[in-house]
């Protein structure tokens, strides 16, 4: 009888542990949920570009009056020191003095914000990748960047390097991030 009982016990245990067992959650849905909670709380406000300072990179005046410096979140353009790098901030040049929409995810390193803007509903950032002018910064995106967004600028890149577009006409272009290695490596020998 004492057997039976503690197989009892045992059965009524496995039974309500599992109704109160926390639901299986899979790495793409929780991925999916703090995207989705960080494109809540960004802040959004308009500008107007007064600098560009490189191809992922400009200054703002805000409605306020206040200057503000921004890096585009998701792409990486080449560095001005590095081939194709004028190429890229001449590319938004055409963006001087006009009002933008500045969506705000954070702050970088340097406390520029990491943005995403737009003029006229066009993300300048989509814009720099389809012309070939950046790379999608793929090892920041893969984490938080909305899933369209990864989507479309996933594939701007591509198309712009399966056309040799930009910085893709060169046989092997080099990456920022790794063109940046280098230099600091560079610095470290002398």
């Amino acid at each position: 009888m004492k057997i039976s009982h503690n197989l009892g016990v045992l059965l009524v245990t496995a039974l309500l542990g599992g109704c109160f067992s926390a639901p299986v959650v899979s790495q793409q849905n929780t991925r999916s949920e703090s995207v989705a909670v960080q494109q809540k709380q960004a802040k959004v406000y308009s500008a107007t570009v007064s600098r560009v300072s490189d191809g992922d990179s400009l200054q703002v005046i805000d409605q306020h009056g206040r200057k503000r410096k921004l890096r585009f979140a998701y792409i990486d353009a080449p560095e001005l020191q590095q081939a194709h790098g004028e190429a890229s901030r001449k590319a938004l040049q055409d963006v001087l003095g006009k009002q933008v929409e500045v969506t705000v995810f954070g702050r970088d390193r340097y406390r520029r914000e990491l943005v995403k803007v737009s003029v006229a509903g066009h993300d300048l950032s989509l814009r720099q990748l389809q012309q070939g002018h950046a790379w999608h910064y793929q090892s920041y995106a893969k984490r938080d960047q909305a899933a369209d967004d990864y989507a479309a600028y996933a594939a701007a890149q591509q198309q712009a390097k399966q056309n040799r577009i930009g910085l893709w006409r060169a046989r092997e272009a080099q990456a920022p991030w790794a063109f940046r290695q280098q230099s600091r490596q560079g610095e470290t020998v002398n």
